[in-house]
């Protein structure tokens, strides 16, 4: 039995979405994972946010929750970390309004200007974010009208709707011109993401990086999630597990790209279930 590992041997780090996963798809609650998230804190396991959310959104969700991990933003466009926890600064880190942030993605303002030049060259009925008021932005997102700011704060992903959907063989072409360009179209739940060389999944492998920095056995990271811009979070875990929708559905799109386990029910109820499921 020498050398053969148990679940105590295992040092776990949980990275996940939120819209739909473990935040309510309509409420923004993440009442009903408390549970989970209590027992994450007992066993002293990072509950990790990755998700198409501003830096600032994602800040007052952690302090309403009381977590203080590292935290990926927009789509895999940066990781940040607290400079009271982390010590020292993690390699390429800069300091960026009080936390250190590893920059991943492309700025913001290229995003938006690459954005609004091909919108007016094709003549698309697209909106950006960058188009939008707060209060707009709070409802389309189903969230309370104080967070309509800090869904607006963006760093490095445009997301972006469009008001009369073309031919899907226009948004393939899209897709294409945007690669040219060295930038990603990302399908979210709600929102088509523009964004820079990055994902979720390689923001996830940096982070894995730095977590076996640290003592201890090699990371093993449980990946949830459910929709088609969690496909390579997924593919970057060791552990992926697909949330049901607030339809009651699974995402068809991510079970035809990669196989994963499934949640037991919908959203943060569906995600509680599967994390005591593995870790009780």
């Amino acid at each position: 039995m020498a050398g053969r590992k148990t679940k105590s041997d295992k040092r776990y780090v949980v990275v996940t979405d939120l819209d739909g996963s473990l935040l309510d798809h309509f409420s923004y609650s993440w009442q009903a994972a408390q549970p989970a998230i209590d027992l994450l804190k007992r066993k002293n396991i990072p509950l990790v946010y990755c998700t198409s959310k501003t830096r600032v959104e994602l800040s007052y969700l952690q302090h309403r929750m009381k977590i203080n991990s590292p935290f990926i933003s927009e789509t895999g466009g940066a990781i940040w970390f607290d400079p009271r926890i982390v010590d020292p600064k993690p390699p390429g880190a800069r300091l960026i309004d009080g936390l250190y942030a590893v920059v991943l993605g492309e700025r913001y303002r290229k995003l938006r200007k690459v954005l609004t030049n091909y919108r007016r060259e094709h003549k698309l009925e697209l909106l950006g974010f960058g188009d939008i008021d707060d209060d707009y932005a709070a409802k389309l997102c189903d969230v309370p009208r104080r967070i309509g700011p800090m869904v607006k704060r963006r760093d490095f992903d445009e997301p972006f709707f469009f008001e009369t959907p073309p031919p899907e063989r226009v948004i393939a072409q899209m897709y294409r011109d945007m690669k040219k360009l060295g930038l990603n179209i990302i399908r979210g739940g709600r929102f088509y993401h523009l964004v820079g060389q990055t994902d979720k999944g390689r923001a996830i492998t940096a982070l894995r990086k730095w977590y076996d920095r640290q003592p201890g056995p090699p990371v093993t990271i449980i990946g949830l999630g459910d929709s088609p811009n969690d496909i390579s979070l997924f593919r970057a875990a060791d552990i992926p597990i697909l949330v049901k929708r607030f339809d009651g559905r699974y995402e068809p799109r991510v079970r035809a790209s990669i196989k994963t386990r499934l949640a037991g029910a919908i959203g943060p109820v569906g995600w509680n279930q599967a994390i005591l499921k593995l870790l009780e």
